[in-house]
C-alpha cells in the first residue's frame, strides 16, 4: 500500500483510517504493479535474480530457504541437533515460497562470504501499530506521500527497477560495490534484495511441508550464489526504530535480544537520547503518535540473530497511551523518567544479587539475565497503570509526584522482593549469610537513594519528604 497508494496528504489518510476504500478502489491501485510479483515464468522473478545461466551457482534444498534451517558448517559439523537435515521441510507450495523468500530477502543474516545481510541488517526490528481490524492495522503503517519521500532514498528515482530491484541485472558486488539510499527511490527499503536466489517448481499433487495445503504446483529446489546486492549508508527504514552513536555517526537499526516489555519504552515508542546515542522510533510509530490524544498498541517482533544463526523468534505488543499536545512534552518526560527508574533499580538488582552469590570482586561466567528479566515483568503492569496516572494528573493540574513516588516505592519493593526469592530461597548451598546481608544492604540504600529520587524521578530528597 504505501508503494502503490500512499495518500497526498494526512487528511486524505485519515479519511481513509476512518472509512476504508472499497475493494475495486483498492485493485485498481495495485493493478499496475501486478506483473512485477509473478514468481515463476520467462520474465522477472518475484525477489529473484535474473540470471538464466546458473552453471557455477551452489543448488540448494528448499528447507534452507528457511532462516532457521540448518546452514552448511552446521551440516558440516553434524551439530543440526533441533532442526534436522531433511525432516521438517522438503517441499513448498508457491504461496509458502514466496513468503520464505520474502522473509529471507527482509531479514537476511550475514550467511558466509559474500552473502549480504539484509537493509536493515540480520533480523532488524519491526514495529507496527496495532489495531482491532485487519485494514487499520495495515494503513497505520502508511506514511502521506512527502513524508515517506524524503526519507530513506531518492525520490527523484522514479523508475519500477529502482523500486523492485529484480526488474533490473543485479547489481553485484565482488569488490565491495555498495548501494546507497541515493541511488534507489524510498520505496526500495520494502523490497530489498540482499541475496541471489533463484527458485525451481515442478507440477506435482500434493501437500505443502509448510502450509499442509494442497497444491500442484512445488518447489524442493532452489539455486543461490554470493556476491548480490551490499546495501551501506544511512537507510532509514520506515518500520524500524534506529540508533545513532558518535562512533557510528549513522543511524543503526535495533535488534532484539530481549523478550519485549516496557524496557524497550525509549527508542521503540519514545526518542531517547544521553551523552552516546540518539534513539529514534519507527517513522510510523512517530506520525501516529503525532496525530494526539488516544490510546493503541505497538507491535513489536523480530529474529533474535547471532550472525547466522535464529536463536528466536521474539515478538510482543505494548500498550501506549498519548497524552494531548498541550501537555506532552511533560508527560514523555515523566514517562521517560519512570522508565530510566527502573533501568537504574534493575542494573543494581543484578548487581547485588552477583555479589551476594558469588563476592563482589568475584570474576563470574554466567547469565544472571532472569533475575533482570523477573524484575521487569513483574513491574510491567504498574509502569502502564502509572503511565495513565500522570496523563492523567496532567490533565486536571494534579499532584504527578504522588504518581512518581508510588513508583519509587513499587520499584524498591519489587526489586527487594526479586532479591529474597533469589538469594534466599534458591538452593545455592554455599552462599554466605553475612555475603547476603551485605548486598541487601546496599541495594535498599541505591534504590532508595538519591540517584533514583531525585536525579531520576525529580522528587525531594527524604528528609524534606518527612518534614
Amino acid at each position: 500500500m504505501q508503494t502503490a497508494c500512499a495518500p497526498k496528504h494526512r487528511g486524505e489518510w485519515r479519511k481513509w483510517f476512518k472509512t476504508p476504500p472499497p475493494p475495486r478502489e483498492l485493485k485498481e491501485a495495485f493493478e499496475p504493479y501486478a506483473k512485477v510479483f509473478d514468481l515463476d515464468g520467462d520474465g522477472p522473478r518475484f525477489m529473484q535474480d535474473s540470471t538464466r545461466n546458473m552453471k557455477d551457482w551452489e543448488r540448494k534444498e528448499i528447507g534452507s530457504l528457511l532462516i532457521e534451517a540448518p546452514g552448511g558448517i552446521t551440516l558440516k559439523k553434524n551439530t543440526d541437533h533441533f532442526i534436522k537435515r531433511r525432516q521438517v521441510v522438503k517441499r513448498l507450495c508457491a504461496s509458502c515460497s514466496a513468503i520464505a523468500l520474502w522473509t529471507l530477502q527482509t531479514n537476511a543474516p550475514s550467511g558466509g562470504q559474500g552473502h549480504r545481510t539484509g537493509l536493515r541488517g540480520g533480523g532488524p526490528l519491526t514495529t507496527v501499530i496495532k489495531a482491532a481490524k485487519l485494514w487499520a492495522t495495515a494503513w497505520s503503517g502508511v506514511l502521506e506521500e512527502k513524508a515517506h519521500l524524503l526519507r530513506g532514498g531518492n525520490w527523484r528515482k522514479r523508475e519500477l527497477k529502482c523500486i523492485f530491484p529484480w526488474l533490473d541485472k543485479t547489481r553485484t558486488s565482488e569488490r565491495g560495490q555498495a548501494i546507497t539510499p541515493e541511488d534507489v527511490h524510498p520505496s526500495h527499503q520494502y523490497w530489498a534484495m540482499p541475496r541471489r536466489v533463484r527458485i525451481s517448481f515442478r507440477s506435482e499433487d500434493g501437500y505443502c511441508d509448510l502450509c499442509f495445503s494442497k497444491s500442484v504446483l512445488f518447489c524442493d529446489e532452489y539455486f543461490t550464489k554470493n556476491y548480490g546486492f551490499n546495501y551501506d549508508g544511512a537507510w532509514q527504514h520506515p518500520l524500524s526504530p534506529y540508533v545513532t552513536t558518535k562512533k557510528e555517526e549513522v543511524p543503526v537499526p535495533f535488534h532484539l535480544h530481549k523478550e519485549v516489555g516496557y524496557h524497550h519504552w525509549l527508542g521503540v515508542v519514545q526518542a531517547r537520547s544521553n551523552n552516546r546515542s540518539v534513539f529514534q522510533p519507527a517513522r510510523v510509530v512517530e506520525r501516529y503518535m503525532d496525530d494526539g490524544d488516544g490510546e493503541f498498541r505497538v507491535w513489536v517482533f523480530g529474529y533474535d540473530m547471532d550472525n547466522m544463526k535464529a536463536r528466536c523468534w521474539r515478538e510482543g505488543e505494548m500498550p501506549v497511551i498519548v497524552a494531548d499536545k498541550v501537555v506532552k512534552p511533560r508527560y514523555e518526560r515523566h514517562a521517560a523518567a519512570l522508565v530510566l527508574a527502573a533501568e537504574e533499580v534493575a542494573n543494581q538488582l543484578e548487581y547485588r544479587v552477583r555479589s551476594a552469590l558469588f563476592g563482589e570482586k568475584a570474576k563470574v561466567r554466567g547469565d544472571l539475565s532472569y533475575v533482570v528479566d523477573r524484575f521487569w515483568q513483574q513491574t510491567e503492569n504498574a509502569f502502564y497503570e502509572n503511565l495513565d496516572r500522570i496523563r492523567q494528573a496532567l490533565r486536571n493540574n494534579g499532584d504527578v509526584f504522588l504518581v512518581l513516588e508510588s513508583w519509587r516505592a513499587l520499584l524498591a519493593k519489587s526489586a527487594e522482593a526479586v532479591f529474597d526469592e533469589v538469594c534466599q530461597n534458591g538452593a545455592f548451598e554455599a552462599v554466605d549469610p553475612g555475603r547476603v546481608a551485605r548486598a541487601w544492604g546496599q541495594l535498599r540504600r541505591a534504590v532508595n537513594g538519591k540517584k533514583v529520587r531525585q536525579d531520576i524521578l525529580g522528587l525531594p530528597d527524604e528528609a524534606m519528604v518527612k518534614a
